[in-house]
């Protein structure tokens, strides 16, 4: 079996500039914002909710004037303050025990697709009187323990496009093709051991997409 990276004579390829774009991390990044914002909009929430209650508790019972006729509101203020601080410290462990758990989902979510390697290397050869040629080889290879289906590799522009498609790729498995004309970036769909459909791109990049009735399109 091919190895999938590159060996001695190959090199591995970038994607063509202007070819494709794309933005990993995006659908992240914008998570975070929000639950960032969350947490802070809660704290806040936690914060007067306390402060708010713990004042109207001491209006509804005032405490009695020490024997020194010292004013007591100071003391219920920190009072007031502590306990805002306690809910705030509890509202945040349970925020990023939140978090963890959602970070541990989508990690398990993404194992198996994780695992699956699309990319494309360029091989250059010369023949017996000098003569140079170049091959580039695409290539889907399933690093992970159980088998993907419904695999279509593909790369090169709308009008010459070529690609490759097998119903199940096993462990271990690979399949890829090989061009000679250009060095587009390498594409692939599958879908996982569960059910979910992926989408994976050469740089790495790795996105779940909606599924489809019957074979892929090379978009």
């Amino acid at each position: 079996m091919a190895s999938p990276y590159p060996q001695d004579g190959e090199e591995a390829v970038a994607p063509v500039e202007g070819g494709f774009t794309n933005q990993p991390g995006l659908t992240g990044n914008v998570q975070n914002v929000i639950l960032t914002a969350l947490l802070v909009f809660s704290i806040s929430l936690i914060t007067f909710v306390t402060i708010w209650v713990n004042h109207e508790e001491a209006l509804r019972n005032p405490p009695a004037a020490s024997s020194a006729g010292k004013d007591t509101s100071v003391t219920d203020w920190i009072s007031a303050v502590g306990g805002a601080v306690g809910a705030v410290g509890t509202a945040g462990a349970l925020w990023l025990g939140a978090v963890t758990f959602r970070r541990q989902v989508k990690d398990q979510h993404r194992s198996q697709a994780s695992a699956v390697t699309v990319g494309c290397v360029r091989t250059v050869n010369f023949d017996e009187i000098g003569d140079r040629s170049v091959n580039y080889r695409y290539f889907i290879q399933n690093n992970s323990p159980l088998a993907i289906y419904n695999v279509l590799l593909y790369a090169g522009p709308h009008d010459l496009r070529t690609s490759s498609r097998q119903e199940v790729l096993v462990p271990g498995g690979e399949i890829e093709f090989h061009r000679s004309t250009s060095d587009f970036m390498a594409f692939a769909k599958f879908v996982d051991s569960a059910g979910v459909c992926w989408k994976r791109h050469g740089d790495g990049t790795l996105i779940e997409i909606q599924p489809v009735n019957g074979p892929w399109l090379t978009d």
